[in-house]
């Protein structure tokens, strides 16, 4: 099992104090684990768990790069060293622990609070753990150290007060600060923040709304009370290098409200997200947070958010610009994950923390979230018919049935009370309407989807916990239950009798699973750590040992009978042999509990699963390689394909072979016959062998890689010269030059259209003005400038519509565009794109987008400016030649640049923009998209994804450049198959 893609968890929800950064990296957490991110690229670079219960709290040592302490529910304090990854320093605390501060002293010294309101004094530099206890208050909600005025801290209560210590006198609080409408309508303190600029201000933010500004030195602290925010506030803090201006952020709302402590009302506001805060930071500078000394107001002024539907932004105050953002996991245990049987990229998902979401494997981006559930979603199961429904149930004893594509609720079936319901099934017969549903009311229930009638119920001893469908014999239903056993029920006899009942688990049965290739075989996993493989015709098992615990997510292999996967609560993942109870393989990726495992019979070796620690991975399973390499140098499909009947009852040779319906239906479907007909002529004739089209279905069936399908799309239009169908639409966004225009004016008509509004999750929430401005942004791309100084205008925008006009009339030319851009791009303002490329600077653009490791956008940019005159030439007298000595507008720091663009520069040479002659190092305009594209693959190889760092290449018709970016990621079978295509020269 190789993992090929992972879905970091979201943000957990229950504590605020989840993000922390040093000048370098930032970090979030998830209920168990930590994400650790470079700040330059915003690429993740590390997952660290250790806890075993819910991280409370992360603080980022102030003195050390390299030291990131975090705390548990478990009472744990552990201090990291993030180069080796393991525990610098560890704590046991007997209580939970739920919030802490570094201080900045560089002592190691921190301050703990436990969930009993205790505070306690920690030396991480000690050779001994020793917590020193100095103060019992109320539950404390937060911790804040003064940044300039040594030992002073300030602590937050749920009570509403706020209490200051000073290190050097622990035993007795300094003073208490109340807020003048009262402790108990201004509600708990949940932020507080120093001002940086001053040694005596603290700002404190209050649960219900209220946010107060203290002078600690005065006998009366409170010297301003601001608005209050009606829906609540989930956080404060002072903008570093903005003296007096700070920002408050809603609890209900993705609205940052701008403040200056001379006034009672906001200054500004704006709205950055769909979903309320949960927690902001704003990323620490090389010299202190908030240091008005600092040289990196870009660093100091990007703010850390994370929301309530788990993402996690970067976000640049001074540009209002999104620098990252993370894709909306999860923020709790992922219970179930199933593909839908009619889309293999649909992948469902189901959660503790209340929502369903819909992947797209493809991109692994959620493209629907469901979220009217009440309860736990403990289970999905999709509807076997074209229709995209989907079953799911919660703790609340209700199935519900969604029509995904509606994202509405179509049935609700209160079929179970109040009693929890762990797993539902649809019958997997085409267009059926039965739902199986087991409960800890100790029933299993089958009901008709549509209409909520109860078709059949059968009582057990005890609560029911598992509960399929046979898909070779639909009419048999096999259930889990809580004494151990295992119930074969046949739906098609009218008295609801049990069939079969078999006996040998010692504890609860919590999942069972009928083989997809054997009628007679059934899986069970139990909470006495074993799983079971009966057979129903004899009555035989098969005893599975070798989890350390609890046993929880089954799947089989839809193409290899003997191949059984399990996932248990000791965090692995199993790969069986079924006929001899032996483990062939242990994948001990995850960090705890593994409770959902799927495959899709169309991608037989693609396999997902799902975990208590909130991630979802995808993994390939690397089991009869020999097949598959066969396969792609197009050998016989009789030499890969298995007869069922005769496959080996004890490991052998033909193990390898394939067994399932999916591989023969696609040997036929490439033999040019139908799937489930008989194919003309001996086994093998009229097979396609060696063309692209069959070495695209092949790669989708055996290497279900990232990337795969673009490659082969992109290969196709470098052998026949003609565009495939949708080519601008490939997944992964890696776009052939003759296609990136039209995706771009396909994106900015969408983005235009009402449709745009729906177009997913992460866009329909958007507002008019935020689509048609990424609308106008691609239109200026496109070389339409008129269009997009059109939708400014629009949006009332008229200073950008101006700078612009002078791109499509030069009569309304003069040096403020120019000088606008040069500003602009100071501030590190995305928006300077538009206003260099309005006035011919297309060389700055691109550097631009290249600093800022935008490459597919400056591939775009390019690929206009060399191939279509889309952007204007500058006037003669402001067009001095593009030569590497000239002085750039935007001239970025050596520190932050990115790799490549100072060579980018010098190979662009004496080039000219807009149709007037070209004489550069690169001798020609052609040449330019492909110095970009290989600027995009480097950063795919950085990643470890070759295939998609040969798309690159491929899309600018650079055979060569991609097979070798094959060999190189070791994707050998994938190198050969190209290279024989393409007649590229090809070396082992």
């Amino acid at each position: 099992m190789r993992q090929i893609a992972i879905v970091p968890a979201g943000s957990q929800q229950w504590s605020p104090h989840i993000l922390a950064s040093c000048p370098t990296h930032f970090a979030y957490c998830s209920s168990l684990a930590i994400y650790i991110y470079n700040l330059e690229t915003f690429e993740l670079e590390k997952i660290i768990a250790g806890h075993e219960r819910t991280i409370y709290a992360l603080a980022w040592s102030p003195c050390d790069v390299n030291k990131l302490a975090s705390c548990s529910s478990e009472g744990k304090l552990i201090v990291w060293d993030l180069q080796t990854e393991q525990q610098a320093f560890c704590l046991v605390h007997e209580r939970p622990a739920v919030c802490m501060a570094w201080s900045p002293s560089g002592e190691g010294i921190i301050i703990l609070a436990d969930e009993e309101g205790g505070l306690f004094f920690v030396n991480t530099l000690q050779s001994q753990e020793v917590l020193s206890p100095f103060a019992k208050l109320g539950r404390i909600t937060c911790i804040e150290w003064h940044p300039t005025t040594p030992g002073l801290f300030a602590v937050g209560c749920e009570d509403g007060t706020t209490v200051l210590f000073d290190q050097r006198r622990l035993n007795k609080p300094v003073r208490k600060l109340i807020p003048s409408m009262g402790a108990s309508e201004a509600g708990a303190v949940v932020a507080l923040n120093w001002d940086s600029f001053s040694t005596n201000f603290l700002l404190a933010a209050y649960k219900r709304g209220h946010a107060i500004l203290y002078d600690i030195a005065l006998p009366k602290p409170q010297i301003n009370v601001f608005a209050r925010e009606s829906g609540g506030l989930a956080s404060i803090a002072f903008i570093p290098g903005a003296p007096g201006s700070f920002i408050s952020a809603a609890e209900r709302s993705g609205v940052i409200k701008q403040w200056n402590v001379s006034q009672a009302s906001s200054t500004s506001q704006r709205s950055i997200h769909t979903h309320g805060f949960r927690a902001i930071h704003f990323i620490q500078s090389p010299q202190g947070q908030g240091s008005p000394q600092s040289a990196d107001l870009k660093a100091t002024q990007t703010l850390l958010a994370a929301f309530t539907d788990g993402t996690v932004m970067a976000y640049n105050m001074r540009a209002d610009q999104t620098l990252f953002q993370t894709t909306p996991g999860h923020t709790e245990t992922i219970f179930d994950c199933k593909f839908r049987p009619k889309n293999a990229n649909w992948l469902a998902t189901s959660s503790f923390d209340g929502s369903i979401r819909i992947w797209d494997v493809q991109t692994m981006k959620c493209i629907e979230m469901l979220s009217e559930h009440q309860g736990i979603v403990y289970s999905v199961s999709w509807a076997p018919g074209d229709e995209p429904l989907l079953a799911s149930c919660s703790s609340v004893g209700e199935l519900y049935i969604w029509n995904v594509s509606k994202r509405q609720v179509k049935t609700r079936i209160p079929i179970h009370g109040e009693k929890r319901i762990f797993r539902c099934s649809w019958q997997p017969a085409g267009g059926s309407n039965k739902l199986a549903s087991a409960s800890e009311d100790g029933t299993c229930s089958v009901v008709d989807a549509h209409t909520g009638e109860t078709l059949q119920r059968w009582r057990h001893p005890r609560a029911v916990f598992g509960v399929d469908w046979s898909p070779l014999r639909p009419d048999l239903l096999a259930t889990g239950c809580g004494d151990g056993a295992v119930r074969v029920f046949d739906t098609s006899r009218r008295e609801n009798q049990c069939v079969a009942t078999f006996k040998g688990h010692t504890a609860r049965v919590f999942n069972v699973l009928w083989s997809p290739l054997n009628p007679n075989l059934l899986a069970s996993g139990s909470d006495d750590k074993s799983i079971r493989v009966w057979n129903i015709a004899t009555g035989t098992c098969v005893k599975l040992e070798g989890h350390a615990h609890y046993v929880r997510a089954l799947v089989w292999s839809t193409e290899h009978p003997q191949l059984l996967l399990s996932g248990s609560w000791d965090g692995t993942i199993r790969i069986w042999d079924v006929r001899t109870g032996g483990t062939l393989y242990i994948v001990e990726d995850h960090h705890a509990d593994v409770y959902g495992l799927a495959s899709h019979p169309e991608r037989p070796f693609l396999f997902a699963s799902t975990s208590r620690d909130t991630t979802i991975r995808l993994w390939q399973l690397e089991y009869g390689m020999r097949p598959r390499m066969r396969s792609l140098m197009g050998a016989p499909w009789e030499t890969i394909l298995g007869d069922l009947a005769q496959a080996p009852a004890q490991p052998d040779t033909k193990d390898e072979l394939l067994y399932g319906r999916s591989s023969t239906d696609l040997s036929r479907r490439l033999r040019g016959t139908a799937p489930g007909t008989t194919p003309a002529g001996p086994p093998g004739s009229g097979q396609v062998t060696g063309s692209l089209e069959t070495l695209s279905a092949v790669s989708d069936f055996f290497l279900p890689t990232l990337g795969t399908n673009d490659l082969w799309k992109l290969a196709q239009t470098c052998s026949t010269g003609q565009l495939c169908e949708n080519a601008h639409a490939l997944p992964n966004g890696i776009l052939h030059e003759n296609c990136l225009v039209q995706a771009a004016q396909a994106q900015a008509r969408l983005l235009e259209s009402a449709r745009g509004a729906a177009s997913g999750p992460t866009t329909r929430f958007l507002k008019r003005d935020v689509r048609l401005r990424r609308a106008a942004m691609l239109h200026l791309q496109t070389g339409d400038i008129r269009k997009c100084c059109e939708t400014l205008a629009e949006l009332g925008d008229w200073d950008k519509a101006l700078a612009l006009a002078p791109g499509v009339s030069m009569e309304y030319w003069s040096s403020l565009a120019e000088r606008h851009a040069a500003a602009l791009s100071t501030d590190d303002n995305e928006q300077a794109v538009a206003f260099y490329l309005a006035s011919g600077n297309v060389k700055e653009a691109i550097d631009f987008l290249v600093h800022h490791d935008r490459l597919t956008d400056a591939l775009t940019v390019s690929k206009v400016a060399t191939a279509t005159g889309g952007f204007p030439a500058k006037p003669s007298s402001a067009n001095p030649p593009l030569t590497p000595t000239a002085t750039p507008t935007h001239t970025p720091t050596a520190s932050a640049s990115a790799p490549g663009v100072s060579a980018l520069t010098q190979s662009l040479g004496n080039v000219q923009i807009g149709g007037c002659g070209c004489d550069g190092a690169l001798g020609g305009h052609v040449q330019l998209p492909g110095d970009v594209a290989a600027l995009l693959a480097k950063k795919y190889n950085a990643r470890s994804q070759p295939i998609l760092a040969a798309c690159c290449f491929l899309s600018v018709g650079n055979p060569e450049r991609a097979v070798q970016c094959l060999m190189k990621g070791a994707e050998v079978e994938i190198a050969s198959a190209l290279a024989q295509q393409l007649n590229v020269p090809y070396c082992d």
